[in-house]
């Protein structure tokens, strides 16, 4: 995990455990090609396209964003612009992932 994010953090241990179950089941593998998607197909990082998908899902009623450093919120606002760019074809792509 990143230097600064909650995981390494002081009174965030108990999240070692969980992240290191998904890296041995592989999430962290998918995480990656769903990041290197989102560069290549859509021009965003990987928490816009996670956003946009959010808004673009027919089974999502309400996105509820969170952030603790202004850099956050503007990646948050910035999946806006990706909502408008993600088709149909590229959901099924992702769901592929």
């Amino acid at each position: 995990a990143p230097e600064g994010s909650r995981v390494k953090q002081k009174g965030y241990g108990w999240l070692e455990s969980i992240v290191k179950s998904w890296e041995a089941e592989g999430k962290f593998e998918k995480v990656k090609q769903l990041e290197e998607y989102a560069k290549t197909n859509l021009d965003c990082g990987i928490t816009e396209l996670a956003l946009a998908w959010c808004v673009k899902n027919p089974n999502v009623s309400c996105i509820l964003l969170g952030a603790t450093k202004e850099h956050q919120i503007e990646s948050n606002l910035k999946a806006i612009e990706v909502v408008a760019k993600l088709t149909d074809e590229h959901m099924a792509e992702i769901e592929k992932i």
